[in-house]
């Protein structure tokens, strides 16, 4: 009789010895299900690192005044000397070089914009010397007709404005200013790359 107690005594400890294992495999199931579940919850609401204050930002060839959108499409450094287009104009020189830059401009908003709203301002160098438009000297160089300032239609395509500048050779990292003055006054930085 005591062979039968011993018996079913172990095979009742066996039984729960197994149900003990399945209920502690189920139990690490269940947390590595959970734990990669709070995972992947974490990395797809996971934002992407904020602009500290000492980080420097990247370059930015697109950029948006008021309702005025303004993109960078090409700078070209002219050298020291920008040839008569004409027989009847003299060349232009200088002991730096000229820099020919076009920015696009595109209306965001819903209604045309005023004639001269928008406009390219100053270059700026990597010191924070500003370096004005000499568009009033390189009047024969410029595209007919001179789209800077021209009106702009709700969601056209870019208008291009052509611009030149005389800059300083020591001058680096070079942006523009770019200017909307109605509705209401805004202005934006374009980073320029030089060719």
């Amino acid at each position: 009789m005591r062979k039968n107690v011993f018996k079913s005594q172990s095979g009742q400890v066996s039984r729960i010895l197994i149900f003990i294992a399945v209920g502690c495999l189920a139990f690490v199931l269940v947390l590595y299900a959970v734990t990669t579940f709070i995972s992947y919850q974490k990395a797809k609401n996971k934002k992407p690192p904020q602009q500290t204050q000492g980080q420097p930002a990247g370059p930015t060839y697109d950029t948006k005044a008021g309702n005025i959108r303004f993109l960078f499409e090409t700078a070209e450094d002219m050298g020291g000397v920008l040839k008569a287009p004409h027989a009847y104009d003299t060349d232009l020189t200088t002991s730096d070089h000229f820099i020919k830059l076009t920015v696009g401009a595109q209306n965001l908003g819903k209604t045309n914009t005023p004639l001269y709203a928008w406009d390219v301002g100053d270059l700026i160098d990597s010191t924070g010397r500003h370096f004005t438009s000499i568009n009033d000297k390189a009047y024969s160089w410029l595209p007919r007709p001179d789209l800077c300032g021209s009106v702009l239609k709700p969601q056209f395509s870019p208008v291009p404005c052509v611009k030149y500048y005389e800059v300083s050779r020591v001058s680096t990292s070079l942006r523009a200013q770019v200017k909307v003055t109605e509705p209401s006054k805004a202005e934006s930085i374009l980073d320029i790359l030089v060719k």
